[in-house]
């Protein structure tokens, strides 16, 4: 901060999701208080290396990796915990995006894990963003199974905002990530409708056909 302070972005929030994520992969836990203190110490070690106010941020990496030689399709019995911190700048260099949408490629399914943030999610989407990229555009923005309705993009979730000035995110399912982010997003937004800076804020979805008439 302007002050000097370092400080962390909701990381009881971010432990939370973090924890719900390794149960539904059945992978060990710990608790929330203990993942928190985990954050702290990763921060004070990289203390040099947190970036000047405004600038950028320390991203922080945790994650667990199986670590037991297993062939078989059953949990495994040994898991590797790790939290990585690096410096990182904006992903995008502007604003709004320019999204290409897909109806070929499906991130997530009905039922499945796309609201889990495991690397198995992130993988199968390289393809489909390099091609799109290589046309001009910012990212992909997939659909559902049926292409009737908006999910999201490759590593985040999708806002617009209408011609009348209301914010509309898709709704949390197993096809879209539960993200801090995005919860904070909204946050802030109820808090502009109440101070009439926002005409409102719908969570609900989003047919592909309405988009012409967002931003």
């Amino acid at each position: 901060l302007e002050d000097g302070r370092v400080v962390m972005f909701r990381p009881d929030v971010h432990a939370a999701r973090f924890l719900r994520n390794a149960d539904r992969m059945m992978m060990p836990g710990m608790t929330a208080e203990e993942l928190v203190r985990i954050y702290e110490e990763v921060v004070r070690a990289n203390w040099d290396f947190v970036p000047g106010p405004g600038s950028a941020r320390i991203y922080l990496a945790p994650g667990l990796r199986a670590s037991k030689n297993l062939l078989g399709v059953v949990p495994n019995p040994g898991f590797i915990f790790t939290c990585v911190a690096s410096p990182v700048g904006a992903i995008f260099a502007k604003k709004p995006l320019d999204l290409c949408v897909d109806r070929d490629f499906h991130r997530a399914a009905k039922g499945g894990t796309g609201n889990i943030n495991a690397a198995g999610n992130y993988g199968p989407v390289l393809r489909v963003t390099a091609a799109v990229q290589g046309r001009g555009f910012d990212d992909s923005l997939f659909l559902d199974n049926e292409d009737e309705y908006v999910r999201e993009q490759r590593a985040s979730n999708s806002f617009f905002v209408t011609s009348d000035g209301v914010l509309c995110t898709p709704p949390l399912s197993h096809e879209i990530l539960d993200g801090v982010t995005r919860d904070s997003i909204l946050e802030v937004a109820r808090e502009l409708v109440e101070e009439g800076k926002l005409k409102g804020v719908r969570e609900g979805e989003i047919p592909v056909t309405e988009l012409k008439n967002m931003r």
